[in-house]
């Protein structure tokens, strides 16, 4: 979609389905497009204010449910949490009450001081 008097598309949705947004000043900058089958992947950042659901499984994660690095899955049965990263599925174990005192594991890929260290509820906040 071209508005008047700009020199590039804002929006530019691709024959196959890709979808390029920009600013009107010059070609677009950030893409959501199909991947493979039920995957849709961006090569930006992608920001949900709301927050990102991704997987949700009645049990630990099997080893063969291979994901991409940084994928999240709540065991709806145990209440526990895991991240996907290089050597597999690792539980997250936190602290009690927010406040730390349990083990504290690096969710960033060691690349600033951000640390995962409290209790994270998926319920609506009732437990």
């Amino acid at each position: 979609m071209l508005v008047d008097g700009e020199a590039s598309p804002r929006i530019k949705v691709e024959a196959g389905g890709r979808l390029t947004w920009g600013d009107g000043t010059s070609s677009g900058d950030v893409v959501l497009y199909r991947d493979s089958a039920n995957l849709l992947k961006t090569d930006d950042t992608f920001q949900a204010t709301g927050g990102v659901a991704t997987i949700t499984n009645p049990g630990p994660p099997p080893n063969a449910l291979v994901r991409p690095v940084g994928t999240l899955l709540v065991d709806s049965t145990n209440d526990t949490f895991y991240f996907y990263g290089t050597l597999g599925w690792t539980q997250i174990v936190g602290g009690e009450g927010g406040g730390g005192g349990g083990e504290q594991i690096n969710l960033d890929g060691g690349d600033s001081d951000e640390i995962f260290g409290g209790i994270v509820t998926i319920d609506g906040g009732t437990a």
